[in-house]
């Protein structure tokens, strides 16, 4: 839901582009640097935070 919203995530690995699935289905893009996960999710399209 995290990024669904808009929001960044702490993630460990190597930094670059990462395709984001939930279940098995991708969902958007984020780019991984010094462990944090940087939303590419399209602005329009973002839930909106409850």
């Amino acid at each position: 839901m995290a990024y669904l919203e808009g929001e960044s995530l702490m993630v460990v690995g190597s930094k670059g582009w990462y395709l984001v699935d939930v279940d098995g289905f991708s969902i958007g893009w984020g780019k991984l640097s010094e462990q944090v996960l940087k939303n590419h999710y399209p602005k329009g399209l973002r839930w909106l935070a409850k």
